[in-house]
């Protein structure tokens, strides 16, 4: 679990790092940064005694994320709509890493 707390804060700092005008391989890196967080994210949800309810919530969340920011598949968008998506992935990220959701 320390592995993936790791993952995750390793994931939102690179994330805030791409509002900057990067090269781009540094997104392509950032993509294999946040997928692997996301299905880490799913894999220490599913393994919690957490109530049904929010772990389809988290399930589904990081899914999206997983599949979002997927590195073998990805997904194009204007760099518009990657900012947007860049502050939703912080905002979750942060919350699973640093707030307990209820059990």
């Amino acid at each position: 679990m320390k592995n993936i707390l790791i993952l995750k804060i390793l994931a939102w700092v690179a994330l805030l790092f791409s509002f900057a005008d990067m090269p781009k391989g540094y997104y392509q890196l950032l993509r294999w940064t946040v997928c692997a967080a996301a299905i880490g994210a799913i894999w220490e949800n599913a393994n919690s005694s957490r109530s049904e309810g929010w772990k389809t919530f988290v399930m589904f969340f990081f899914g999206a994320m997983a599949i979002t920011f997927n590195p073998i598949l990805p997904i194009h968008f204007d760099r518009d709509v990657w900012e947007v998506l860049d502050i939703v992935a912080l905002i979750g990220l942060a919350a699973s890493a640093f707030f307990r959701p209820p059990q």
